[in-house]
C-alpha cells in the first residue's frame, strides 16, 4: 500500500485497491472541518487495518467524482459530506452507517465483501 498526504492532518491510501476492487471511498483532502477530517481517516484506518480493498475518490481533487457523488446523494436526499461509501456505483453509506455495522459485527454484509477476522497470534506467551 502507498499512502501520500494530501493535507497536513489526512493521510490517503492512493493504491489500496485490487484490480477487482468495487468499494469506493469519498474523502476532501482540504475540509477544514476537523470532524469529517477524523471521520475520513477512521474509515481509512479501518478498511486498512481490516485489509479491505478499496478506491479513495478525492472530490477536492477530481471534479468528476465531486459531481458524482453529490448527485448521487442528493437523488437520495442525503447530504453530500464526506467521507461517503459506494460499492461500484451504488451508495451504501456514510460514517455513521459504517459504524454502526461495526458496532453490529455486519461490516462484511455493509461493504458487501469478505472480511478476515481471524486473531492475530503472537507467539506463545
Amino acid at each position: 500500500m502507498v499512502q501520500t498526504v494530501l493535507s497536513s492532518d489526512l493521510a490517503i491510501s492512493k493504491q489500496n485497491c485490487s484490480p477487482m476492487c468495487d468499494l469506493r471511498l469519498f474523502v476532501s483532502s482540504i475540509s477544514g472541518n476537523p470532524a469529517v477530517k477524523n471521520k475520513q481517516q477512521y474509515v481509512i484506518n479501518l478498511l486498512t487495518a481490516l485489509k479491505i480493498s478499496f478506491k479513495t475518490e478525492d472530490i477536492s481533487q477530481d471534479e468528476g467524482a465531486k459531481k458524482f457523488m453529490c448527485d448521487s446523494l442528493r437523488a437520495l436526499g442525503k447530504n453530500a459530506v464526506a467521507p461517503q461509501l459506494f460499492f461500484g456505483d451504488e451508495y451504501i453509506g456514510g460514517y455513521d452507517e459504517l459504524m454502526e455495522a461495526n458496532e453490529n459485527e455486519a461490516l462484511s454484509d455493509f461493504l458487501r465483501v469478505p472480511i478476515d477476522r481471524t486473531p492475530v497470534s503472537f507467539g506463545a506467551a
